[in-house]
C-alpha cells in the first residue's frame, strides 16, 4: 500500500498535494492500493485508531473489489464497518427527471442499491466484524460526504477505475470527487 498526502477543498478546486502534484497521477498509475490522508499537521502521534470504516457499493465488480480491504481494515482495528450504496435518483431519471418520475421508479433503485450492499457485504468473512448497511438517496460524491460526517466515520474504503483517453487515464469521477470533499483518509483500490 502506499500513502499520498491531499488536500482539496469542499468548493471542487484542482488537487494540490502538499509536496508535489504527483498524487493524482500516483492514484491513476498505482497497482496496488493508495492510502490518502488529508493534508494537516501531524505530530509524533498520528493519532491513527479507526473505529468505523466506510465501504461503498454500486453493484459493481469495480467496487466489489474494495470489500475485502475494508473488513480487514475494520478487522484489524476492531472497527464498525458500513456498507454504504447511494441512489442518485435524477443520474438515473435521467431526461424523464423533468416531470418527475414515479415512485416504483424509485423504489426499484432503492432495491438495487440494497442488493449492491448485500452482495457486497456477502462476498467478504464477515462472522467477526459489526456490519451496518445503509442506501441513501444523493448525488454519489455528496451523500458519501455526507455519510462519512453523520456516522463518525474514520476511513473511507472505495475502488476507482481508471479509464483510458485522449487524454490518458483519469481517476474515477465518484472517487475523485470524494477524495476532494471528505476530510477523512481515504484508502483507494484500484480496478487492475
Amino acid at each position: 500500500m502506499l500513502t499520498s498526502s491531499l488536500s482539496g477543498d469542499k468548493a471542487g478546486a484542482a488537487w494540490r498535494n502538499t509536496s508535489s502534484v504527483a498524487s493524482p497521477r500516483v492514484l491513476r498509475r498505482s497497482d496496488v492500493p493508495v492510502l490518502t490522508v488529508p493534508a494537516g499537521e501531524s505530530g509524533a502521534d498520528t493519532g491513527v485508531d479507526y473505529r468505523t470504516v466506510l465501504v461503498t457499493a454500486d453493484g459493481s465488480d469495480v467496487a466489489a473489489r474494495a470489500a475485502p480491504y475494508g473488513a480487514d481494515m475494520a478487522r484489524r482495528f476492531g472497527a464498525t464497518l458500513h456498507a454504504l450504496s447511494v441512489v442518485d435518483v435524477q443520474a438515473e431519471a435521467g431526461l424523464f427527471d423533468a416531470g418527475g418520475v414515479r415512485q416504483e421508479f424509485v423504489e426499484r433503485l432503492e432495491t438495487r442499491g440494497q442488493q449492491a450492499v448485500d452482495e457486497l457485504v456477502a462476498g467478504i468473512e464477515t462472522t467477526d466484524l459489526e456490519v451496518r448497511t445503509s442506501v441513501v438517496r444523493g448525488t454519489a460524491h455528496d451523500a458519501i460526504a455526507d455519510y462519512v460526517v453523520d456516522n463518525g466515520v474514520d476511513l473511507v474504503v472505495m475502488s476507482s477505475e481508471g479509464q483510458s483517453g485522449l487524454a490518458g487515464q483519469r481517476l474515477g469521477t465518484v472517487t475523485g470527487r470524494v477524495l476532494r470533499s471528505v476530510d477523512r483518509p481515504v484508502l483507494v483500490v484500484t480496478a487492475d
